[in-house]
């Protein structure tokens, strides 16, 4: 494990507790939000595995189906919108059938800012686990009573992405906008990212097209539309970089 051994301990726990182990995903890119190790773990205990794809409002039903489809041969998989509150009766049955709609602790895993309290908030109908966009915002394990039957242990954000380089943790939203040493170049990977899963998504919510356009072009066209300009009057490309990250990261640009 190339995780610290503080971090991995508190998983291992987690896992060990659990009855069934749901990992949190990101429904943008959930092969790139699963952990190896973590589903290793729970399949040598003997756990039952979900996984859950969180941030399902922020893509293309076609492209969903598509993800789950590939999921579903290894685990259960569900997709839902903790936010949206969509998902909700798929997710309780599909604890129920795991279970044997016996009594059960369900540990939480997952990534930073993949949507674990916010997973545990929805199903508790109640604000229970204060909720963040910063990485691993919440501390320490907790055990919420969702229903007469199911408690869930909350796993904070501890599986760090350790091995990964900036342009990927801005991707996953495990490097806030303000910690970007190259806000120019992660904007460019975003973007790239971005207009190959959907190309439309800059228009949509910028209205900025992005056909036969370099991404410092389509960059600077934002920022005259969001009026992020320099003394002069020039693109101000550092502050509107940060602030596409920031779109990205708060599920403004959809895929």
């Amino acid at each position: 494990m190339t995780e610290k051994s503080g971090h991995w301990s508190r998983v291992v726990k987690v896992v060990e507790q659990a009855d069934v182990v749901m990992e949190v995903l990101d429904a943008r890119f959930p092969e790139r939000t699963r952990h190896a190790g973590l589903e290793s773990l729970a399949r040598e205990k003997g756990k039952k595995v979900l996984l859950v794809m969180n941030k399902a409002d922020l893509v293309k039903k076609e492209k969903l189906e598509e993800s789950r489809n590939k999921l579903l041969k290894n685990w259960p998989c569900l997709c839902v919108s903790a936010k949206q509150h969509e998902g909700s009766n798929a997710l309780w049955a599909e604890i129920s059938r795991l279970t044997g709609d016996q009594e059960c602790k369900v540990g939480v895993c997952g990534y930073p800012n993949t949507g674990k309290s916010s997973i545990i908030n929805y199903m508790k109908g109640r604000k229970v686990a204060q909720t963040s966009i910063k990485a691993g915002f919440t501390k320490g394990e907790k055990l919420v009573k969702v229903s007469e039957k199911v408690y869930l242990i909350d796993s904070p954000g501890i599986i760090p992405y350790e091995e990964r380089d900036q342009n990927e943790l801005v991707l996953v939203g495990a490097k806030n906008p303000e910690q970007v040493s190259d806000p120019l170049g992660a904007a460019e990977y975003l973007m790239e990212f971005i207009a190959q899963e959907n190309p439309k998504a800059f228009e949509e919510f910028y209205g900025v097209g992005i056909e036969g356009k370099d991404f410092e072009r389509i960059l600077e066209e934002i920022a005259y539309r969001k009026r992020r300009l320099r003394v002069g009057g020039n693109p101000d490309l550092d502050v509107i970089s940060r602030m596409l990250i920031m779109d990205w990261q708060k599920g403004r640009l959809k895929l």
